[in-house]
């Protein structure tokens, strides 16, 4: 039993700038609606590059910044230190961004982002 998304249907990931229409759907859609399609998606694909090499470069300022900040308490703070510092940090210097984290938001992005 296949489901919708059967290879058939198959789509590159969003890592490729280049997208490809399977024939299922060539045969459906008329080819100035399916360019038109893909120039969108083109779009939004580079759109979404930005923002991430954004996110990146801000995540990268973030950690630089902390650990310069950290570095005046300790040379190897523990894991309490970092992640005082970090909030400290945040609340200071980028209100708006720490004030519009959740708890589980801040835990999330205090593991995955600052502690790598």
């Amino acid at each position: 039993m296949e489901t919708e998304r059967s290879a058939e249907h198959s789509v590159e990931s969003r890592r490729s700038p280049n997208i490809q229409i399977s024939s299922r759907y060539s045969k459906e859609v008329p080819s100035n609606m399916l360019g038109a399609i893909m120039d969108k998606l083109n779009e939004l694909f580079e759109k979404m590059n930005r923002i991430e090499r954004r996110l990146s470069k801000m995540d990268n300022r973030f950690s630089e910044k902390i650990a310069k900040k950290l570095f005046e308490y300790a040379i190897y703070p523990s894991d309490i230190e970092l992640r005082e510092v970090a909030e400290d940090f945040l609340a200071e210097n980028h209100t708006e961004f720490y004030d519009s984290m959740t708890d589980k938001k801040w835990n999330t992005y205090y593991k995955k982002i600052l502690l790598n």
